[in-house]
């Protein structure tokens, strides 16, 4: 378009006026690097515009790409700017030890989200997904979190007292009940020796 304007330009009718002759020979050193430079911005924006427009952006996800999670999740979401197609949607995670296991994605608005099923043991996992704009483009990415192992739940023993009994027998001899019996036997040998004294001075 721009190299028919310029062949249109040159093909026109040259102005009569010496003076306006002579300003659009000065002129033409500026015009030809700004028509140039307009054809490059219009070309790149042509370019760009259906590029930015055609894939859905990731705005989020579920986990937090680089979380440390202290417990494993259940779900794996994925929250787009436009929502996705249901066709070509893929997701996959990556155990610590390299065992891929394909999760089943499904879609709801712009969430396309992934149960987790099964133990995942300690350490870091990744996240690869797959979904396919609206205008067909597929989209493609990967994130990654890391499980943290379990805090030791053991608790030191508390040490038990054992309380022993120790039972006291107490002499029957000693108990207070028998002591009024020997205090009136010693009154009763007391008496009777005092008597048996009166009587042999008596018979002397």
């Amino acid at each position: 378009m721009i190299a028919l304007i310029l062949a249109g330009s040159a093909g026109a009718p040259r102005p009569s006026d010496p003076t306006l002759r002579s300003l659009m020979r000065s002129a033409r050193p500026f015009l030809r690097p700004l028509v140039a430079a307009a054809a490059v911005a219009g070309t790149l924006l042509l370019v760009t515009a259906p590029a930015a427009s055609a894939h859905d952006a990731l705005v989020s996800t579920s986990p937090k790409a680089g979380a440390v999670l202290s417990a494993a999740p259940s779900t794996i979401a994925l929250t787009f700017e436009e929502p996705p197609t249901t066709q070509g949607m893929a997701m996959s995670l990556t155990a610590p030890d390299g065992t891929v296991t394909k999760l089943v994605p499904a879609l709801s608005g712009d969430v396309v989200s992934a149960p987790v099923s099964g133990a995942l043991a300690p350490g870091g996992y990744r996240v690869a997904w797959r979904v396919v704009a609206d205008d067909g483009h597929p989209v493609t990415g990967t994130f990654a979190f890391t499980l943290a192992a379990p805090a030791s739940s053991s608790a030191p023993a508390t040490p038990t007292v054992s309380v022993s009994t120790v039972a006291v027998a107490t002499d029957g001899a000693s108990s207070p009940g028998a002591l009024p019996w020997l205090v009136g036997g010693l009154v009763v040998l007391l008496a009777v020796g005092g008597v048996a004294l009166v009587v042999r001075r008596r018979q002397a």
